[in-house]
């Protein structure tokens, strides 16, 4: 999905910054194109700020990790607070048969009901004592759990909508491709034009500021405190921003702060 520069400058300072939740629910909902999570995020921010913040991050070019994983701290990781296990059941369509798309979802679902089911009886056979090995098996599952639980609210929704008024989701959206290394070349070839022109828009910037001009000139006449300058200060403040991420992203150094 390709985005606005002025948008791409937003995510990027989204997610340098203290990453609101409210604030990036917004952004989500504005400029991300699944409309399950768009109904899934607002006011869940115990349950799903990782997973804002991982699909904001693939907006931006280049997700910050694979799969959005929780902290042990966060409450979605005790089993208590976990969904129940359910098992969806959709109706085929009227003429017997049952979408593929919708077939699809049904069948992801089952394959993390059961993983998740596995997940919860292994919990149970760990030791209850807090020795490393313990906890860090728990830790894990507990991740896995909680990941398979955000995965499965989502094709849930699918499937309500489609029970509901027969409502099919897009499936690229729901279940996107793999990169292909063609596609990965073309994201950062994207990237590396974005540098450039984010490099000479600042360069404009920094001449502004310093000759009142968007030539150099032969001597400095620097642009007077005021709103004028304060403006394009913050201008420049964002695009060495971006400039440091873009450059992080080509090197292949782009991490999650």
């Amino acid at each position: 999905m390709t985005i606005k520069d002025s948008d791409r400058i937003q995510l990027i300072a989204w997610l340098d910054s203290g990453q609101d939740y409210k604030n990036g629910v917004g952004l989500y909902d504005r400029l991300g194109k699944n409309q399950n999570l768009k109904k899934l995020f607002p006011g869940k921010e115990a349950r799903y700020r990782r997973k804002l913040t991982y699909e904001l991050s693939k907006l931006v070019g280049k997700p910050l990790q694979a799969i959005p994983m929780v902290e042990a701290g966060d409450k979605v990781l005790k089993p208590s607070s976990l969904p129940p296990i359910v098992l969806p059941e959709v109706q085929p369509a009227i003429d017997g048969t049952m979408p593929k798309v919708m077939a699809r979802v049904i069948r992801e679902y089952g394959k993390l009901y059961t993983r998740r089911s596995m997940d919860h009886k292994a919990i149970k056979a760990i030791p209850p004592d807090n020795r490393p090995e313990n906890v860090a098996s728990r830790k894990k599952l507990l991740d896995q759990i909680a990941v398979a639980s955000l995965r499965m609210d989502e094709l849930f929704l699918a499937k309500s909508a489609f029970e509901k008024d027969g409502t099919l989701p897009e499936e690229g959206t729901l279940f996107p491709k793999k990169l292909k290394e063609t596609d990965a070349t073309m994201i950062m070839d994207e990237i590396r034009k974005q540098l450039v022109n984010t490099q000479k828009s600042l360069n404009k910037d920094l001449r502004l500021l310093a000759y009142q001009s968007l030539k150099k000139q032969p001597h400095p006449n620097p642009m007077p405190k005021g709103p004028k300058r304060a403006e394009i200060e913050k201008r420049v403040k964002e695009k060495r921003a971006l400039i440091l991420k873009l450059q992080k992203q080509l090197d292949g150094t782009g991490t999650n702060g």
